[in-house]
């Protein structure tokens, strides 16, 4: 080992004019102003193989670019300004190992590159500026587990993680992520992870992905993109929309607990039909027939906004009066909400007097149908006690007799059209109740 602590820069590049084949280097708190592998000994035409460089308590800026084959760079307690290993113009470098241990980060940018070994272990700040890993072909387990550490630009374009390369990116928030033509033939897990602004265009997860309770902050596209074995998204936060269409699941996915807020469950938004139907398809194969109904609904709303477009008019009637009848069977409280707002104005049908004042204060309340149901109720229930109590005519016997009646056989028109309106509410809160609640 050649061992490098108190010499100039001047006797480093003397000493290292004689690297040979083998050589071990080491370079012990050095504040590098230049970049060490713009030697002469590093540039020259001569192909140097199997060196091994470690440099502790330094600070670099390391770019590679012509012939040289490495077994292994070590950093240890260093702050990396810069190091770019680029191998796109069909030269040869090649580094079986690069480790970084307990060393402060901006910017790493591996391009064209064979690597046995690629660590990232103890980050210090907590922050990487740049991470990109283009056109690259690693054979040993990669990971970055860091809680809360931030990566402001991640790129792996064109990179394949060969077959038992795991790769896990943990507890990390990342800015701008690509992962566009990335093959993962392992494990790709990026459990807990947050991302702002993130692409995966034809990646292909040739094992099991995990995106567990992961967050996407932004609009989150999986175009063309295969999942061959298990991908789970298990109790995973998508902020904005979420786009399946051209997404291909070849086994099994959990999407058990998505949500659009953290630690709240609230219906994700999605791009379009077919995302909706894919996975309540998934959920559905797997006999979860509750969380199947929830994507049901998210599908016939995607419809619904279809046809307001171009359907015909018959559609939009159809399609909108089962949305806000019982928001597609799903909200059996809005089902019964208009079971007892209709009878309600059928009781009052004769007492025009009270009828047009109920009616002109609820209208605000049904404002709020979609926004606030506490707000709707409490309409409702004054409106009861306005009309019970404040007159002797009517109580809460005539509005169960005038629920009753729909048994009747009345021919009167205003009572026809209600005993159908009834009928279809009441199927309507019936099958509401059962799409909560059944099994398959």
């Amino acid at each position: 080992m050649k061992l490098f602590k108190n010499e100039s820069y001047k006797e480093i590049k003397e000493e290292l004019k004689n690297i040979k084949d083998g050589d071990y280097l080491k370079f012990v708190g050095y504040n590098f102003k230049e970049d060490i592998f713009e030697l002469p000994c590093f540039r020259s035409s001569k192909y140097v193989e199997d060196v091994r460089i470690e440099f502790e308590k330094c600070s670099v800026n390391h770019t590679l670019y012509l012939p040289f084959k490495f077994k292994e760079i070590v950093y240890n307690d260093c702050e990396i300004r810069n190091f770019e290993a680029n191998n796109n113009h069909h030269q040869t470098i090649q580094i079986n190992n690069i480790l970084f241990f307990n060393c402060e980060i901006n910017k790493l940018i591996l391009k064209g590159l064979l690597l046995d070994f690629l660590l990232l272990k103890d980050i210090k700040e907590k922050q990487i500026n740049k991470l990109i890993i283009q056109g690259c072909e690693l054979r040993n387990n990669f990971c970055i587990d860091i809680k809360n550490i931030t990566i402001r630009k991640i790129d792996f374009t064109n990179s394949i993680f060969e077959e038992k390369v795991k790769v896990k990116i943990k507890n990390c928030i990342i800015e701008d992520a690509n992962f566009y033509n990335v093959k993962f033939k392992d494990l790709a897990d990026f459990y807990k992870s947050q991302f702002e602004e993130v692409s995966f265009e034809r990646t292909d997860f040739e094992d099991i992905a995990i995106f567990s309770e992961c967050i996407f902050r932004e609009d989150t596209s999986f175009k063309y993109t295969k999942f061959f074995k298990k991908a789970i998204f298990k109790d995973t936060i998508f902020k904005k929309t979420l786009d399946l269409r051209n997404t291909i699941f070849g086994d099994k996915a959990d999407f058990l607990g998505v949500s659009s807020k953290q630690k709240e469950i609230k219906d994700i938004k999605v791009r379009n039909r077919e995302t909706a139907r894919i996975i309540k398809n998934l959920f559905d194969e797997s006999g979860n027939i509750i969380e199947a109904n929830i994507f049901y609904k998210l599908e016939m709303d995607k419809r619904r906004e279809e046809l307001n477009q171009n359907g015909s008019f018959r559609d939009k009637i159809v399609f909108n009066f089962h949305k806000y009848s019982a928001n597609h069977s799903q909200d059996w409280d809005l089902a019964l909400f208009w079971l007892i707002y209709f009878t309600f104005l059928m009781t009052l049908k004769d007492d025009i007097k009270i009828l047009i004042p109920i009616l002109i204060f609820s209208i605000p309340f049904l404002f709020a149908l979609f926004y606030n149901r506490v707000l709707l109720y409490v309409g409702l229930i004054v409106s009861f006690i306005f009309c019970f109590e404040a007159t002797d005519k009517y109580n809460l016997n005539s509005f169960f007799i005038t629920y009753a009646s729909v048994l009747k056989i009345d021919i009167n028109g205003i009572n026809v059209l209600y005993k159908i309106l009834i009928g279809y509410l009441t199927y309507q809160f019936i099958i509401s109740i059962r799409q909560n609640t059944r099994r398959k």
